[in-house]
């Protein structure tokens, strides 16, 4: 059973490595910290596998295991999605280097037990496997942490800086992050509660098929977000209302500098219609005003009292009920009005337009009949 479903996993991890390192999106490799995970999984994993198989644990591919890189390599992945947090060559390097440094210990211990320096079945060995195995749980669990925390500022930050949200969202990362937190605890207790685990006991099993699940959802994951190109900034841009009027000069000037920027963005969104594009973001509003991002950001945060993304849809929720009144349904179907608007997606044309008139389109088209 084990077997299986280790071969399964193996095959897996190898088959979709290896088609995100070489899938391009836009010219850019964006899943190949996230390839590079499933295929250093897959051999962590066939290490696993080949020593159960021969009965030795000392065997060659006994270094082969990177617990302390894989964290990382997600780690790389998210922060390569993040302004303010790309990776330089020398982030990359440092985020290797616990995976390095393991790889060097376990070969210097395989030396070792190859030239009788150390038995096999030492004390010393037996305590340093379980030093080894709690170092790189907690490890893991504190990388996963840290990773959550900034996926949740991600996703919060989408709104401020993008018009359209469909598959930009890293929620499939959060939950990848979830669910290896939860199989190293369980991990955890696999060998607490057992004197001598063995990989074919029914909990070792349990902990495999979790780890199959997970190769297999963060592949559907990796390859289904179409839009990883985007990058958003980690700092907390969301909205706060001022709990009392500051009556400094330079704030009082700073307010004024404000509505002067939202005149011109109410301006220009009503003479250009940018909001059209599928694809506005704030980067690109940004470009064709000439506009600093954060002025457009604050200027709308300041007097609408709504997010880039929430401001942006309610122009198009307008348009679209300007199209309705003109009876552009007769050219067109309901979902090609919310695309002709700059709605990108059905789902995000429908939550928007509830969210602002209280009611689905079809509705309002009833309601105007």
């Amino acid at each position: 059973m084990i077997d299986l479903i280790h071969n399964i996993a193996i095959a897996q991890g190898v088959v979709t490595g290896f088609v995100l390192l070489i899938l391009k999106r836009n010219g850019k490799r964006d899943s190949k910290y996230i390839a590079l995970f499933l295929l250093f999984l897959s051999l962590a994993i066939t290490n696993e596998s080949y020593g159960d198989y021969i009965e030795i644990e000392f065997h060659l591919l006994y270094p082969f295991k990177f617990f302390l890189l894989l964290p990382n390599l997600i780690l790389l992945h998210i922060n390569s999605k993040i302004i303010g947090t790309a990776n330089s060559c020398k982030k990359v390097i440092l985020n290797f280097l616990p995976g390095i440094l393991e790889f060097g210990t376990l070969c210097f211990i395989l030396l070792l037990t190859k030239l009788s320096i150390i038995d096999s079945n030492s004390n010393f060995l037996n305590y340093f496997d379980e030093v080894y195995n709690y170092l790189t749980i907690n490890y893991t669990i504190f990388i996963q942490i840290i990773i959550l925390k900034k996926i949740v500022l991600y996703n919060r930050n989408l709104y401020a800086f993008q018009s359209t949200i469909h598959y930009k969202y890293l929620n499939w990362l959060k939950w990848v992050c979830i669910i290896i937190i939860v199989n190293e605890i369980y991990y955890t207790l696999f060998y607490l509660l057992s004197n001598s685990p063995d990989t074919d006991n029914q909990s070792y099993v349990i902990y495999a098929i979790i780890e199959l699940a997970l190769i297999f959802y963060i592949g559907i994951g990796a390859l289904l977000q179409v839009n990883l190109e985007i990058e958003i900034p980690l700092h907390d841009l969301s909205y706060q209302k001022p709990n009392k009027i500051d009556t400094d000069n330079s704030e009082v000037t700073n307010n004024h500098e404000m509505d002067s920027v939202f005149v011109k963005i109410e301006s220009f969104m009503k003479t250009e219609h940018p909001f059209l594009n599928p694809n506005l973001n704030l980067k690109v509003l940004s470009q064709a005003m000439n506009i600093p991002e954060r002025q457009i950001s604050n200027a709308i945060n300041q007097n609408s009292e709504q997010n880039f993304y929430s401001y942006i849809n309610q122009y198009r929720v307008e348009a679209v009920k300007n199209m309705l009144a003109n009876n552009e349904q007769t050219k067109y179907s309901i979902v090609g009005i919310g695309e002709a608007a700059g709605f990108n997606s059905k789902s995000s044309f429908y939550t928007n337009f509830k969210k602002v008139t209280d009611i689905t389109p079809s509705q309002y088209i009833k309601e105007m009949s």
